[in-house]
């Protein structure tokens, strides 16, 4: 549905579930008629709007989700006589005259930019199309055959202000982990947690690395850490400067106390492991011309805890 007079567009929370759609952070209450707030946004999606008759048509949007737009528009199935005279237009919506669920709301941002010149008028019809990208849209009003008591729709909510500041509360508060029945690993986290942390001089919290399981279930990836590590050293070859870069840096590294040195006798140990390496260049960059990245992705290391 198109709404010049909504200043944003929207879509519903359903119509988000059946797309499949991952949402944005954007929380915000929305307002009506007599400046009365009616809803709270849950987030918003970045989605194309592609029309019925030409696939290349598309209309990249920025739609906020709301739990439910309107109720069933139009009101009442619209009697064929009242649009014959569109029989043979090319509609955005070839089935507007029958009751349904709506899903989208093309609000003032996008609604002007979508028009078309063109419109079809019947001066024995109140009903009109204007041309758009995605075909004609229908407006008008209808003073027959529909229920005079459900003609007018403001698609608003009223809203008591008692139970949004309640359920505003609700939303903000930080749920009492005591009162929560915790999961086997949710309980190992906590318990880690309050066994192993602590404040460190610069007032930051500092926690053991968890394993929620044995790390000997780690595997053995010394042979990954020596082929990312001799693959580097035959780019030396022909890259000094790629060398040096790269020593700079695990330098660097070594000395902020991220890694030291293992001596000959724990590194046979089965309880050692390894996180291979490798370095990635990227002239464009203004700053770091080298990273280094460490590839925690591996196989063998599936079982370390994020």
């Amino acid at each position: 549905m198109e709404d010049s007079g909504s200043e944003s567009t929207f879509i519903s929370e359903k119509c988000l579930k059946l797309l499949g759609l991952k949402r944005k952070n954007a929380r915000f209450q929305i307002k009506g008629l007599q400046d009365s707030t009616i809803a709270m946004t849950r987030g918003c999606v970045e989605i194309d709007l592609v029309s019925l008759h030409d696939p290349k048509v598309k209309l990249p949007v920025k739609a906020y989700v709301l739990e439910k737009l309107t109720a069933p528009l139009p009101t009442e199935k619209i009697n064929e006589t009242h649009f014959s005279h569109l029989k043979n237009a090319c509609l955005a919506d070839p089935k507007f005259f029958i009751s349904n669920n709506i899903d989208m709301i093309l609000g003032s941002d996008y609604f002007f930019s979508i028009l078309l010149p063109g419109q079809i008028t019947c001066s024995q019809s109140n009903l009109f199309a204007q041309n758009s990208i995605f075909g004609f849209l229908i407006s008008g009003k209808l003073t027959e055959s529909l229920n005079s008591n459900s003609m007018l729709n403001l698609h608003i909510n009223g809203t008591n202000i008692d139970n949004q500041l309640k359920q505003f509360w609700e939303l903000e508060e930080i749920p009492n982990v005591k009162d929560k029945l915790l999961t086997s690993e949710e309980q190992f986290v906590e318990t880690h947690f309050q066994n192993t942390y602590a404040c460190n001089s610069d007032g930051c919290f500092v926690v053991k690395l968890p394993f929620y399981k044995s790390n000997s279930e780690l595997g053995d990836s010394k042979p990954a850490a020596i082929s990312h590590l001799l693959a580097m050293e035959r780019k030396f070859k022909n890259n000094p400067d790629f060398e040096k870069q790269y020593k700079e840096f695990m330098s660097e590294y070594e000395s902020l106390g991220h890694m030291s040195l293992v001596n000959s006798r724990s590194h046979t140990s089965k309880d050692q492991n390894f996180l291979p390496h490798h370095a990635v260049i990227k002239p464009s960059s203004t700053t770091t011309k080298l990273r280094v990245v460490f590839d925690a992705s591996l196989a063998k290391l599936q079982m370390v805890r994020h």
